[in-house]
């Protein structure tokens, strides 16, 4: 049977995924493993999630940052970090909530992500969005 990353749990992760600091529903960055309290009973419990926020390719340095404008992105992309390497790709924004009201924003909405077992991808990713991080929550 394959295991992917949404079955082993406590994997941490880097994300790039439309963070937009200046909004009430920018979730913000875990620095450990932990369930939100928007988080149902039934899953694993998930790692420490890093949100990239800035990142750079060939040397020119870019934002990852959600927002309108030129110096913004709306990347969904991650990298598992330590362990077994997967790059990460996905439909969802950093946008809900860890705890309160658990149906707002992206957190009502859903989506999906896919987790590919590659290193060589994993570490060209983690390349990319080695830059910035978002302010941790725990």
């Amino acid at each position: 049977m394959a295991t992917g990353i949404g079955r082993a749990g406590g994997i941490p992760l880097r994300a790039a995924t439309w963070w937009e600091g200046s909004k009430s529903t920018a979730i913000p960055s875990t620095a450990k493993a932990g369930a939100p309290a928007c988080w149902s009973g039934g899953l694993p419990i998930p790692g420490p999630v890093a949100i990239a926020t800035s990142g750079s390719w060939a040397g020119q340095a870019f934002s990852l940052k959600g927002g309108l404008g030129k110096n913004f992105n709306h990347a969904k992309i991650g990298v598992s970090v330590g362990g077994a390497a997967y790059a990460i790709f996905g439909d969802m924004n950093q946008e809900g909530a860890l705890s309160g009201d658990c149906a707002s924003a992206q957190n009502g909405r859903g989506g999906l992500f896919f987790a590919l077992p590659d290193a060589t991808l994993a570490g060209s990713i983690a390349k990319l969005i080695g830059g910035d991080t978002a302010p941790a929550a725990r």
